[in-house]
């Protein structure tokens, strides 16, 4: 039981803990609070240029774009450390599990996420230098495409975990 513990709690201590150091540090609270909540990254829906150019007007208009700005390039190291959790915790399940099948398949949705992470992040970057002047309707659309490939991952991931949990308590293993 002591083994499902960690690896349940590795992830979760990553988003929450890493998230609230990254929300610390770049005053993540005070850009929430403008945009109500409703930041790009967390938009399973996606947004376009329109959106990006509203957020953004919101926010430079209260001085906070520079935060924003922080925020997105302090959000290129959370990836390394939730990332990094996530795989630990599939690989102890899935050696818990007897190695059963190729690591691949739990491996390749971690590398997604990070990929998709970093690409959302460096196209808000490389954007947020050309606002309020030339934000360019593709590099918005890529960015929200990566967005919406991270935190569907990211609850891929967490069903991939719960379910070799579930065989785990099962006693499901390979002789």
């Amino acid at each position: 039981m002591g083994k499902i513990a960690i690896i349940i709690a590795l992830p979760i201590v990553a988003l929450l803990g890493g998230g609230w150091v990254l929300s610390m540090a770049s005053h993540r609270g005070d850009v929430k609070k403008v945009l109500d909540g409703d930041t790009l990254g967390q938009r399973c829906q996606g947004y376009d240029k329109s959106v990006v150019q509203r957020q953004w007007s919101l926010l430079a208009n209260k001085n906070l774009l520079g935060k924003e700005q922080l925020f997105l390039k302090l959000d290129l190291a959370f990836p390394l450390l939730y990332g990094s959790a996530y795989a630990t915790s599939l690989w102890m399940a899935w050696a818990a599990l007897g190695r059963r099948f190729n690591p691949v398949w739990i491996l390749l949705p971690v590398l997604i996420v990070v990929l998709a992470d970093w690409t959302e992040n460096l196209v808000l970057l490389g954007q947020i230098k050309r606002y309020p002047v030339e934000l360019q309707d593709g590099w918005i659309q890529a960015a929200s495409i990566a967005t919406r490939v991270k935190l569907h991952c990211l609850y891929g991931l967490g069903w991939i975990l719960a379910l070799l949990i579930i065989q785990m308590l099962g006693g499901s293993k390979t002789e």
